[in-house]
């Protein structure tokens, strides 16, 4: 069974439509991410699950329960906010325990799934401080506590990491994780952060003006984008215009501008002398000043980027052709310096079509 079910959502702000016929299945204990630009409606998508806004059309479902005209507090949802939300006056504790109060569990029975929750964030230390004496990134997750621990059949989080910095967010990122995997609780994401929704997600949904674009696993989406938008969008990209051929074996050849030929292995239901657009990762392309025997461009170095944790190479190929090739370590082990005549080259499977454009 489906932990959430959303059949044709549609959100309209006087003429201007925020959401458009949205259809979205979340199996129960999957981690599943809205990612987007801003006004690309995932934040109003998830307002309409947790009901604090109401959708022109359409249907919500949670843990098989029709909640479309259910208010908040009936929907059996824990939400975590980017500003924490916690009361400033009460302790980690106090805080953790505020919705089993609301509820009026019995004594015994809050002290031990307080204690059990806040294990589980590792603040079990820190039970008897005060919000102001954590630092942010225990702040969150106390908030991330509190939303655990009367155990909620979804819970929703809407950019929780943006207001902390790079390290500590990555740090959370883990954490999260961590705690997902520990108890495959159903979680709907909402973050603009590409590098994020990969780490986090089972599933990603790629939302674009009003639209879930192409959803799917960090992976499919990564490699095998549908459109020129998720391909920019998700990571760096080197998006060419190519014609097809006849290529070596099962392979296809493709033709960019006049004058260089390609093989890819991912060219089915593309017909000879059609045109087409394809993709090649910046990390899928290797530089080196040797001729390899197939899939060599040869260009020239304009510019590099070190950035500490990868380097950027900026080519370009007497056509005019331009590509980024991008390394985790160093590439080949050779030194490469603007102005260097190189050749870039990748597997056939490295190059793949993007089928809407």
């Amino acid at each position: 069974m489906s932990s959430v079910e959303l059949s044709g959502i549609r959100k309209t702000y006087g003429p201007v439509e925020a959401l458009a016929e949205v259809d979205l299945q979340i199996e129960a204990g999957q981690f599943v991410t809205l990612l987007g630009p801003s006004g690309s409606g995932k934040t109003t998508l998830l307002n309409i699950v947790s009901g604090m806004i109401e959708a022109t059309a359409g249907s919500v479902r949670i843990a098989g329960k029709d909640v479309t005209n259910v208010p908040p507090g009936g929907r059996d949802l824990g939400m975590v906010f980017q500003n924490y939300a916690l009361m400033p006056h009460m302790s980690v504790f106090d805080n953790v325990a505020f919705p089993l109060k609301i509820r009026k569990l019995p004594k015994e029975q809050i002290a031990r799934q307080v204690g059990e929750v806040l294990d589980l964030v590792q603040l079990g230390h820190l039970a008897d401080r005060k919000p102001k004496e954590l630092s942010g990134g225990q702040q969150q997750r106390v908030s991330i506590a509190r939303c655990l621990v009367y155990r909620p059949a979804l819970i929703l989080m809407d950019e929780p990491l943006g207001a902390l910095d790079k390290k500590l967010r990555e740090q959370l990122q883990l954490e999260i994780k961590r705690i997902h995997q520990d108890l495959k609780v159903t979680v709907l994401y909402v973050t603009h952060d590409q590098e994020e929704a990969l780490v986090l997600s089972d599933k990603i949904c790629v939302m674009n003006e009003g639209r879930i674009e192409q959803e799917g696993g960090p992976t499919e989406l990564y490699f095998q984008p549908r459109t020129q938008f998720i391909a920019d969008f998700l990571g760096e990209s080197n998006i060419l215009e190519g014609r097809v051929g006849r290529g070596k074996g099962p392979c296809k050849a493709i033709t960019f501008d006049e004058a260089i030929t390609v093989q890819t292995d991912f060219a089915e239901g593309l017909a000879e002398n059609e045109n087409a657009r394809f993709l090649i990762r910046p990390e899928s392309i290797s530089i080196t000043k040797s001729q390899p025997d197939e899939n060599a461009i040869r260009a020239r170095i304009v510019d590099t980027i070190f950035s500490g944790e990868s380097s950027r190479v900026y080519l370009q190929a007497p056509s005019g052709l331009k590509l980024i090739a991008k390394s985790y370590s160093r590439f080949e082990g050779e030194d490469f310096s603007v102005g260097d005549d190189v050749y870039a080259t990748f597997r056939p499977i490295d190059c793949r079509p993007i089928v809407d454009v």
